[in-house]
């Protein structure tokens, strides 16, 4: 009777274990894939900028700045409130400057995107 009920308490701690181990392994694998995904996102971007760079070049734009940091203050309920917004590109073309944001990927691009109206009219503001 002891050797049965030892039995399976080492059955139950064996699967405790495996449950246990098998959790661990897939938070493992999920933070994996997860790192994948954002490198890749990340590395089209970059090829993607590097695509408008070339762009902007070819159509006569002067690349002034790449990543800029730039801010405006506005008047939020009397209180002045600083915004600071990081386009892609600052360029000029015929004596005006701009601020150009290079979009990729299936939905950031399109304007029904809720991030991407949100950060265009905050650049609109500059």
């Amino acid at each position: 009777m002891i050797d049965g009920e030892f039995s399976v308490y080492f059955a139950l701690l064996l699967m405790l274990l495996g449950i246990i181990a098998g959790g661990w392994f897939a938070l493992k694998l999920a933070k994996y894939f997860k790192g994948r995904s954002i490198k890749s996102r990340l590395n089209r971007g970059l090829q993607k900028e590097q695509e408008a760079a070339k762009w902007l070049k070819r159509n006569g734009y002067k690349i002034i700045d790449y990543q800029v940091s730039l801010s405006y203050s506005l008047k939020e309920n009397g209180v002045d409130k600083k915004i600071t917004v990081s386009p892609d590109f600052k360029v000029s073309k015929n004596g005006q400057e701009q601020i150009i944001e290079v979009k990729s990927g299936k939905a950031a691009p399109r304007i029904e995107n809720r991030d991407t109206r949100r950060q265009l009219l905050r650049i609109s503001f500059y």
